[in-house]
């Protein structure tokens, strides 16, 4: 019977844990008058023990009524949005810290100037396109094995959150 058992327990194999390397996020982030919103698809592209890499685009749009430095609720902006990004997060567990850095591509930007009776004056000034940095810092709620994400994240877009499901 010993002999029987024996080949058994020497050829058993030990259980990993099987994790998702595929994510869909919508995020949205604003400062002062300024914001954007999105919908990402994440890749990870490196793992180990405490650090992994995510490779992230998506797309959404963008908006401001930051006029060259200053505040005018009467002009705004908007486009569409196309971010580009390479995530890094460290840590064990279900809590991160993330840092998420790349460019944030803005499509068929313009400018519209509303007046007081809500009727848009001349015009929208077409910028076409434009280039912004992305850069994050923030946290990162996912457990192991588990298909949710959170992250709260502050970065040169402001204040923003996200949640998504892994695949």
């Amino acid at each position: 019977m010993i002999f029987l058992l024996l080949p058994g327990a020497i050829y058993s194999q030990e259980n990993k844990s099987v994790t998702s390397k595929n994510a869909i996020i919508i995020d949205c982030a604003d400062i002062i008058f300024t914001g954007n919103y999105a919908i990402n698809y994440e890749r990870q592209l490196f793992s180990k023990e405490n650090l992994k890499s995510f490779l992230n685009i998506g797309f959404g749009g963008w908006y401001s009524a930051n006029n060259n430095g200053s505040i005018g609720l009467q002009e705004v902006a908007s486009s569409y949005s196309m971010p580009l990004t390479f995530n890094t997060i460290t840590g064990s567990g279900s809590s991160h810290f993330e840092c998420d850095l790349g460019v944030r591509f803005l499509v068929n930007k313009h400018w519209s100037r509303f007046e007081d009776n809500g009727v848009i004056g001349p015009e929208p000034i077409l910028n076409h396109s434009d280039v912004k940095t992305v850069m994050n810092f923030g946290y990162r709620y996912h457990k192991v094995n588990k298909k949710f994400i959170f992250r709260a994240f502050v970065g040169l877009g402001g204040l923003g959150f996200g949640i998504g499901r892994t695949f």
